[in-house]
């Protein structure tokens, strides 16, 4: 092979290497997912693998994917629910924080947190068992040890007032805890184990 075959050769397979490390860097695709409108903002998201997802929106909708993202299917929907927060344990057990009322115009629900089973096509409210029922939630936060769920913590949140409930055995018991005298305001989570170890992602004291 002559000098300029081998330069020429040389050259076309660094061509090809780059184009190859091109094609396999990570990018974005915009999604088929329901349009942005004022006050229904896609305010949560979460996955519990590489295949099966769930985002909410500000109109109380959740929708779950089975395949990476690429459709997307309305699987529960409760008008006057603000869908804030959500986190998922696994494929089955999630837990779904509603902002709660009082904050934004035609949020009439309450119910500040709810947790499913059967992921995500039915959410059972949550009733704590001590302490007064908290206003609302902006972050979740599960806690898995060796694989095991250890601890969930929910609180809220934007605005105030600083609240927080949590539970030790999967969701099946809660306590509510406040929270005003360490924030004014509890937000979304910086990190998993954020409300796990407090101090939480906080603003406002």
């Amino acid at each position: 092979m002559t000098r300029r075959a081998f330069l020429g050769f040389g050259l076309g397979l660094w061509a090809v290497v780059i184009c190859a490390a091109a094609a396999s860097e990570p990018k974005w695709i915009k999604l088929p997912t329901e349009p942005y409108t004022l006050n229904n903002k896609q305010d949560a998201i979460t996955f519990a693998d590489a295949k099966r997802g769930w985002y909410g929106n500000g109109t109380g909708r959740v929708y779950r994917t089975d395949d990476a993202g690429a459709s997307w299917t309305l699987i529960w929907e409760r008008r006057g629910t603000y869908v804030r927060a959500l986190e998922f344990a696994d494929a089955n057990l999630g837990f779904l924080g509603n902002i709660g009322s009082d904050y934004y115009p035609d949020v009439s629900d309450a119910q500040p947190l709810y947790v499913t089973r059967d992921g995500g096509e039915h959410w059972n409210p949550v009733t704590t068992q001590d302490g007064r029922q908290i206003k609302g939630v902006c972050a979740i936060d599960i806690l898995k040890v060796d694989g095991k769920v250890v601890a969930v913590r929910a609180g809220g949140r934007v605005g105030g007032p600083a609240e927080m409930l949590e539970t030790f055995d999967e969701g099946k018991t809660w306590h509510a805890r406040d929270m005003h005298d360490v924030t004014g305001m509890i937000l979304d989570r910086a990190g998993p184990g954020c409300l796990n170890r407090i101090p939480v992602s906080i603003s406002g004291a």
